[in-house]
C-alpha cells in the first residue's frame, strides 16, 4: 500500500485489493465529496460477496470506533494524511490501525452511504480459521487498539468482529 501511495499524484487515494472493485459511480462521488468536503478521509457502503450471496454492509461514523462501521476498500484518504502517516507494514490489521490514528487525530471524516465497492469474502481478511488463529487476530487488534490509547472495552468489539467473519467466512473457499 505504501509503495502505491507513493507513487500516486492525486489529492485523495483510494486503495482497493486485487480481488475488489469499485461501482463505476465510486471516483465521481468521492470527487465530487472531496470538491464539497474537503474530506481527510471518507468511506462508503459495500457489497459483500460471500459465495454465490452477497449483502451490503452499511458505514457509519460513530463515536465508537470499529471496523464494523468502515470499509476499507472504500476508504479515500487524503495526500496530506498520508505524507504524515503511512502504514505500519506488521500486520493484516495496518488499515484497522490507521483507522485509528485518523480518528484520535481528530480529522475530517465523511461517510457516504451509497455502495461504492464489491469485497470478495475469503481473502486474508475474513478467510475460514480455526479458534486459535481467532484468538491471535482478536489479540493483535486488542494490541492495535492499546497502542492508539483506546480502552480495553474495545477488546471485546475485536472478538466479536473476528467471531463473525469466522462465522460468515465458513464456505467462501
Amino acid at each position: 500500500m505504501n509503495k502505491g501511495i507513493r507513487r500516486s499524484s492525486g489529492d485523495f487515494i483510494g486503495i482497493i485489493n486485487a480481488d475488489d472493485w469499485y461501482e463505476k459511480t465510486a471516483l465521481e462521488t468521492m470527487q465530487r465529496l472531496y470538491e464539497k468536503t474537503h474530506f481527510d478521509m471518507a468511506y462508503a457502503d459495500i457489497r459483500m460477496h460471500n459465495g454465490e450471496s452477497s449483502f451490503i454492509k452499511r458505514a457509519s461514523n460513530p463515536k465508537f470506533v470499529s471496523s464494523r462501521t468502515w470499509n476499507h476498500p472504500t476508504q479515500f484518504t487524503s495526500r496530506e494524511i498520508y505524507q504524515k502517516k503511512l502504514y505500519r507494514n506488521q500486520s493484516v490489521f495496518d488499515d484497522l490501525d490507521m483507522l485509528l490514528w485518523i480518528h484520535r487525530q481528530g480529522y475530517h471524516i465523511e461517510v457516504v452511504n451509497e455502495v461504492l465497492a464489491n469485497f470478495t469474502m475469503g481473502g486474508a481478511s475474513n478467510n475460514e480459521k480455526e479458534w486459535p488463529e481467532v484468538r491471535k487476530r482478536i489479540r493483535m487488534k486488542a494490541e492495535i487498539y492499546r497502542e492508539n490509547g483506546y480502552s480495553w472495552i474495545y477488546t471485546l468489539d475485536a472478538a466479536a468482529v473476528e467471531i463473525a467473519k469466522m462465522v460468515l467466512g465458513k464456505g467462501t473457499r
